[in-house]
């Protein structure tokens, strides 16, 4: 007889039902053990990750820090009575102040304080605390110790000054002098030289110590310094004598200045044509090899024009005949060059005030350069040219402002000191970084905790 098929399972299948609700079993017990794990693990990396970028993010916090206290440095020299605004000043003199805070979002915030040591001293010392507080409460810190580097600007003590000799001959030289800004007031306007404005407040100095250091014959009405220690640094013949006389004068020695950058290349300007540079209201910084102005050639500036004259070793300025440099309305010109500059013909070179064109002689120490004004040139300018051979020939030739060179030759010229250059900044003040250390033991923190935990 036949029978139907059985409705239950063979013994086979039994056991491989069994097995599969084994080996779930063990896969949920195994997740349950590894998942926390993974998780734990997986927040562990992710806390690690926000720490390390904290800690990077730290250092920027703490260095902050570190740049406001050397902009209060910076605009103590310019402007002290407001350079430390918004710092507390302890019964030391110590600077310090809290930054307002830094949010990171997420609840992650960051704060800084700062202290600033000997503040009016050479080498001021600037502290640095920072620190962020994470999510989760814990901190991440970054100390900083800076020793600043706080130099005062060069000012140039305006007239004439030399480091060697200053030689006037031939009897026809007239030194003067007369105030540009008449009234210290930048706002009103300046007031050209004039025979009827004259002064006698002009300077000649030099700190070289030998005898005849200063040689002068003509008209001369103002002061003179030299470095010897008598009168036998000066032969003089002079009609009227020096108002003062002052010996033993000594002032650290001038270094040649820094051209700046970067800068646009110009091909050299040689042609007797009209033409200008620069822009109406616009700062440019240009360079060239040679600016050469023929008979005719007329110049003009515009704006606020920095202009760098590459050539060395011959003249990288050099205007002949009857042509001329001129500035717009409004214009002021810094021109670099460690080559010379040669003046010579029937020339006018700035028809403004010797504020606006400064000449900056960049020959290196031990190299010299020429500056040559000859025949009915009116050169007006501020020269700062520490390695420089100054020289003014002819009965024409005017130069009105002031000079700082190694030495200064006049054959009967003329030249007018500008009193408002007197005292003039020639480099800024600055404050920069002049040790970097971090302060990342506990020991090394103790000597400025108690400056930093306020």
């Amino acid at each position: 007889m036949k029978t139907g098929a059985s409705s239950f399972a063979s013994p086979a299948h039994r056991r491989r039902g069994g097995l599969l609700v084994t080996a779930l079993l063990l896969c949920s017990i195994i997740s349950m053990i590894v998942l926390p794990s993974y998780l734990l693990l997986s927040k562990s990396v992710l806390q690690m990750s926000h720490r390390g970028f904290y800690s990077v993010a730290v250092v920027d916090l703490s260095e902050s820090g570190i740049e406001h206290a050397i902009w209060a440095q910076k605009l103590s020299f310019s402007d002290p009575a407001t350079a430390w605004s918004g710092w507390s000043q302890n019964a030391d003199g110590t600077y310090f102040r809290k930054l307002p805070n830094f949010s990171y979002g997420g609840g992650v915030v960051g704060t800084v304080n700062v202290a600033v040591t000997t503040p009016s001293g050479a080498n001021p010392i600037a502290l640095t605390k920072a620190s962020i507080t994470l999510q989760d409460g814990s901190r991440v810190e970054k100390w900083l110790r800076v020793t600043i580097n706080r130099t005062a600007g060069t000012a140039s003590p305006g007239g004439i000054w030399v480091s060697d000799t200053i030689i006037a001959t031939g009897g026809g030289s007239n030194f003067d002098s007369w105030k540009s800004d008449h009234d210290d007031n930048p706002a009103t306007a300046p007031v050209p030289y004039s025979p009827a404005i004259k002064r006698a407040n002009t300077l000649i100095a030099t700190t070289s110590k030998a005898n005849g250091a200063i040689s002068y014959r003509g008209q001369f009405y103002g002061n003179a310094k030299v470095g010897s220690a008598t009168v036998a640094g000066i032969d003089f013949d002079w009609s009227p004598k020096p108002t003062t006389l002052t010996t033993n004068y000594t002032t650290p020695a001038p270094q040649p200045p820094t051209t700046p950058g970067p800068s646009t290349h110009l091909p050299n300007w040689v042609q007797n044509a009209v033409g200008s540079i620069g822009t109406d209201g616009a700062t440019r910084v240009y360079d060239m090899d040679r600016l050469e102005l023929g008979n005719g050639g007329q110049l003009t500036f515009r704006g606020n024009v920095t202009l760098i004259l590459n050539a060395t070793n011959q003249d990288a300025l050099s205007v002949n005949g009857s042509s001329g440099i001129y500035l717009a309305s409004g214009a002021t010109v810094a021109l670099y060059t460690a080559g010379n500059i040669s003046i010579v013909g029937s020339n006018q070179v700035n028809n403004t005030i010797p504020r606006n064109l400064r000449i900056w002689g960049t020959a290196p120490n031990g190299t010299t350069q020429t500056i040559k004004v000859e025949g009915s040139t009116t050169l007006c300018a501020a020269i700062y040219a520490p390695n420089a051979l100054m020289q003014l020939n002819g009965g024409g030739s005017t130069l009105t402002g002031s000079v700082l060179a190694k030495s200064f030759y006049a054959l009967n010229g003329n030249f007018h000191a500008d009193e408002s250059l007197f005292n003039d900044n020639i480099t800024a003040a600055n404050a920069s970084i002049q040790a970097y250390a971090e302060l990342d033991t506990a020991v090394k923190r103790s000597t400025y905790t108690a400056l930093l935990n306020f």
